[in-house]
């Protein structure tokens, strides 16, 4: 309700709250606040109240981000069809983040985002294309295209069902990315700058000395599904058994698992210092 000033005398607006009249004495000419008045404040706030403590959300709204000078660092606002989040980044700001708008990043955003129709012409994601965390590409290829993602830190399952001999490349608008094949999936993921592909061996390093040079490590080979413990790299083969005894097995010799195999009761046994170093071959 916008100011009552002049128009109802002591009727009480969001935008004069209670005016001057009715902090006045009777005496000198005041008059008494409404009692609707405090019915209606007391339902508006309980109202909100309600909403939150049902898991309601708020979606960006232009005209309360003008009133209040933008949104604050760390606000979430929701998407507007309900199905995902958005994080402002930055303070008083008045940007729309379903249009693009500077300082926004999605979170948590449900479904799979379409892009259909591929054929020469490179295509820019747009903010609610981007925002979801899995992305389709279908079409007949007449040209190599480029697909456009973000600069932000994401991760996107990319799926490539286009036909056609030509390429279909994920990237942001100035750094690099990569190509999907046909028919396969890529995972991405940004740093900022640049699209990055995950792919590969890993490993899991237990680490006695320092990360380039480990003086024990286990390693899973991804391309061999195989378990390798070596001799020097795990001890010769010390283990912590059931009795919590270090026991020895094979006579120190050096041994390999398959990935079936079953490490007979044992926790892998470090007997120094130990850091725990993840990383990807």
């Amino acid at each position: 309700m916008p100011s009552q000033i002049g128009v109802t005398p002591g009727l009480a607006s969001y935008t004069d709250c209670f005016p001057p009249l009715t902090f006045t004495p009777l005496a000198s000419g005041g008059v008494p606040p409404f009692g609707a008045d405090f019915n209606g404040i007391l339902n508006a706030i309980t109202q909100a109240v309600r909403w939150a403590c049902a898991g309601g959300q708020y979606p960006y709204d232009a005209t309360f981000s003008t009133a209040v000078g933008g949104y604050p660092a760390g606000a979430i606002v929701q998407r507007a069809d309900g199905t995902g989040e958005w994080l402002n980044l930055t303070d008083n700001n008045t940007t729309n983040p379903e249009t693009g708008g500077a300082g926004w990043v999605p979170m948590d955003n449900y479904g799979i985002t379409a892009v259909t129709g591929l054929t020469n012409t490179n295509v820019t994601l747009t903010a609610l294309q981007y925002a979801r965390n899995t992305t389709t590409f279908a079409g007949t290829l007449t040209g190599n295209v480029q697909i456009i993602f973000p600069a932000t830190l994401q991760t996107w399952t990319v799926i490539n069902n286009t036909t056609g001999a030509f390429t279909v490349t994920c990237k942001t608008a100035s750094g690099t990315g990569a190509a999907v094949a046909q028919g396969g999936q890529q995972l991405f993921w940004g740093d900022g700058t640049n699209l990055n592909t995950l792919s590969g061996n890993s490993a899991i390093v237990l680490n006695v000395g320092n990360a380039t040079a480990p003086t024990h490590a286990m390693n899973q080979q991804t391309a061999d599904a195989r378990y390798a413990l070596s001799a020097s790299a795990m001890g010769k083969n010390r283990f912590i058994n059931g009795a919590m005894v270090i026991d020895q097995r094979n006579a120190g010799a050096s041994k390999t698992f398959t990935a079936a195999a079953v490490l007979h009761r044992s926790l892998v046994c470090i007997l120094h210092r130990c850091q725990h170093y993840w990383t990807a071959l």
